[in-house]
């Protein structure tokens, strides 16, 4: 077993627990009373129920103390691990190991979302072998792959069937031996022999893996590459409690009795981790190691605080929170002292709070920059308005478009705000913006409601609603990130809802870009996008409690196979994937489910929201906004190319001798001083370089005559040699000095 490292051996656990999970195992005869036995093994078991029992709910849990259940009451249900009574496991000395408190429900995650791909992987194996799914190469033996997965799934599930392996008594895995490079994994069983099916089921290979009864554990098995492996490992030799005590130091607001999985695994660095699983919302929470210099640095630039500016964000929208330690900037930033008075007061009043992030309705981009007192910035603002004379009244080179910078106020309810606004219009290659995703080319920048405030794509009427702030999106954020936001133990965050991206309006989009020219494959696209289909956000943020930081990352799912309305979510995601309309499974879904906390994700596959909620995601802004903008940025570029091209050619005239053999096919336009009125309609620009290869007189290169032409002056150059068709002649072939 030495080739499989913890976190394979994780894997496998947890795949193994799912199996059990999700078959009707038989029943484990109660224990025969045992005074000492451990925490786990004290509790619940399965007993074999009646026939009928048996025939309707399968294998019923019974308490080792209480013995069979009555006739008509149902038994208790049993409970995962005790965490305490899997430190108790541990053996003396120093060892990196993982407890898995309840690996049957995280195997339950595993083997639910998995199900989920074995069409979408089979089409995305297909299109990698084509020319046009070259991006996907890489997963051309995706749905190999995946079979292989299943068929080791339905391996380990056998081995399971027989209950051999009581997963709900927890699992360890912990590495011994000198070195601790070797790893045993232990299972709540009675069993050794019944284990080495499993052993066989999760790859070891048949005769390497060797399993026996663990010394001061009754009812446990611990397997290991072989017997010098096992050799002398006791449970119990280490203390429990201060094992565990010095686990949750490193990851300071975490509730590790409600983890399903805790580590300390030692390497080059300790490394301490736990992960929590709640609805769907699968957590990993690491311990950063408070002496590295990175780590330290981010310390004294962020401190956790209460996420004030949250209510301006929408829920189902993504954004970008930090809070900044002012004192620390002002520390690391000495400049900020020297700074004039009417900068000076505003930056005292900083709270230190910063939110980036997107609003639907209206589609917009908003920067806060929470303020103690946003009053103070008016002098600044006041400042910024003496540029308005420098500011064009229109885009340079775009004819038609308008630039307005002025003050002005917004209506709010405790009286009008005083903004700056930044308006532009008539500039075409944005315009996509305005009539396909709702993003107004307006910029407003004002001070209020306890920040200063810049919002973008917002128009006048559009730009109060934004205003205020009273939000609430906590019941759309993951649990884990919310509740550690409303404790006031963030200080920076990064969240990223992923459901518009599998909403109807996005492929829209790519189809018309598709249309208009655009070198995009909305087939590969939504491959790729149908690839993370049971993913509903990803989050990102990091704590500080207890002066030590901790690095959290959840990967929410769309649904849970915990509840009925979680598989349900899950199995429209599998709808979609396998070609069901994503408009109407999902508004099947929200009608069913009105009062849902995953109410805004279900509208947004459905694509209720419309051209906001790929705003309100960043990533969603992102592909929309390309999607929207590049068919007229070719276009644009297209046209461009031609008129520089036209100008390049004119500008050739002055270099004569290189040009004439390069292009003879137009030889015949050498006389256009007889047709004057029509040359300028032919690209004047292009005739006088045929003139060359008739060479009338190559004995006066110096003399010039005015010129002729007196047509299209627009399209060529103010020189003289330029313009001098008559006279061209008498230019070609350089001279001797």
């Amino acid at each position: 077993m030495r080739s499989l490292s913890i976190p394979s051996l994780t894997l496998l656990s947890a795949t193994a627990a799912a199996a059990l999970a999700l078959s009707a195992c038989k029943g484990e005869e109660a224990p025969s009373g045992d005074s000492a036995a451990t925490p786990a093994e004290s509790g619940p078991a399965v007993a074999d129920a009646s026939a009928g029992a048996a025939a309707s709910a399968g294998a019923a849990e019974v308490a080792a103390s209480g013995g069979a259940p009555t006739a008509g009451t149902p038994p208790p249900a049993a409970g995962p691990a005790n965490l305490d009574s899997l430190f108790a496991l541990l053996p003396a000395g120093e060892s990196s190991f993982m407890l898995i408190r309840d690996p049957a429900q995280l195997f339950d995650y595993a083997v639910t979302t998995s199900g989920y791909y074995e069409e979408p992987l089979a089409k995305v194996s297909a299109k990698a072998t084509t020319p046009e799914g070259a991006p996907l190469s890489d997963l051309a033996n995706a749905s190999q792959d995946y079979a292989e997965v299943k068929r080791r799934l339905e391996a380990i599930k056998g081995a399971l069937d027989g209950g051999e392996v009581k997963l709900e008594r927890g699992m360890a895995i912990v590495t011994v031996g000198a070195d601790n490079k070797d790893a045993v994994v232990i299972f709540g069983s009675s069993n050794p022999d019944g284990v080495r099916a499993l052993l066989t089921a999760v790859g070891v290979e048949e005769g390497k893996g060797t399993c026996k009864a663990l010394d001061g554990a009754a009812g446990y098995v611990i397997c290991g590459e072989s017997e010098a492996v096992l050799a002398g490992y006791k449970a119990g030799g280490k203390d429990g409690a201060a094992a565990k005590a010095a686990l949750q130091s490193s990851l300071p607001g975490i509730a590790l009795d409600e983890a399903q999985m805790v580590a300390s695994i030692k390497d080059d660095e300790l490394v301490t981790l736990a992960m929590t699983v709640n609805a769907g919302d699968m957590a990993f929470h690491i311990g950063l190691p408070t002496g590295e210099s990175d780590v330290a640095e981010a310390r004294e630039v962020l401190t956790a605080g209460k996420p004030e500016l949250l209510r301006f964000v929408q829920p189902g929208t993504g954004f970008m929170w930090a809070h900044i330690d002012t004192a620390a900037m002002r520390k690391r930033s000495p400049e900020i002292e020297q700074m004039p008075p009417i900068f000076g007061n505003a930056i005292d009043k900083l709270t230190g709070e910063i939110l980036l992030g997107g609003t639907r309705e209206p589609s917009s981009l908003q920067i806060r920059v929470g303020s103690a007192d946003p009053s103070t910035f008016k002098p600044a603002l006041d400042m910024a308005l003496l540029a308005k004379n420098e500011v064009p009244k229109s885009v340079p080179g775009v004819k038609g478009s308008k630039v307005d910078f002025d003050r002005t106020t917004i209506p709010h309810k405790d009286g009008d705000i005083t903004a700056l606004h930044l308006g532009a219009s008539g500039i075409p290659m944005l315009e996509g913006l305005r009539e396909r995703l709702g993003f107004s080319l307006d910029l407003w920048v004002f001070g209020a409601d306890g920040a200063l405030s810049m919002i973008a794509g917002a128009d006048a009427e559009a730009v109060k609603s934004l205003t205020g702030g009273s939000s609430d999106p906590s019941s759309s954020l993951p649990p884990s990130l919310a509740k550690s936001m409303a404790a006031g133990e963030a200080s920076a965050v990064l969240h990223m809802p992923l459901d518009t991206l599998h909403g109807p309006l996005l492929q829209t989009f790519l189809e018309e870009a598709k249309g208009k020219g655009v070198p995009v494959d909305p087939e590969l696209v939504r491959m790729g996008v149908g690839l993370t289909g049971p993913l509903s956000s990803f989050s990102f943020w990091v704590s500080d409690v207890d002066d030590k930081m901790v690095a959290h990352t959840s990967i929410r799912l769309i649904g849970d196979p915990a509840t009925e309305e979680g598989r349900a979510a899950l199995d429209a995601a599998k709808d979609v994937a396998t070609g069901g309309d994503a408009k109407a499974v999902f508004e099947a879904l929200a009608a069913r489910y009105p009062d849902s906390p995953r109410l805004v994700a279900y509208k947004a596959r459905a694509g209720e929201g419309g051209a906001g909620d790929l705003i309100g995601s960043a990533i969603g802004a992102a592909i929309g906004g390309a999607s929207v903008l590049a068919p007229t940025f070719l276009l644009s570029s297209a046209a461009g190319v031609d008129e520089v091209t036209e100008v390049t050619e004119v500008t050739e005239v002055k270099a004569p001798e290189t040009t004439p053999e390069k292009k003879p096919e137009k030889k015949p336009a050498k006389t256009p001083e007889k047709k004057p009125e029509k040359q300028p309609e032919k690209k004047p620009e292009k005739t006088p370089e045929k003139k060359p290869e008739t060479k009338p007189d190559e004995t006066k290169p110096d003399e010039t005559k005015p010129t002729t032409r007196p047509k299209d002056p627009s399209t060529v150059p103010s020189t003289t040699p330029t313009e001098e068709p008559k006279t061209r002649p008498k230019r070609v072939g350089r001279q001797p000095s």
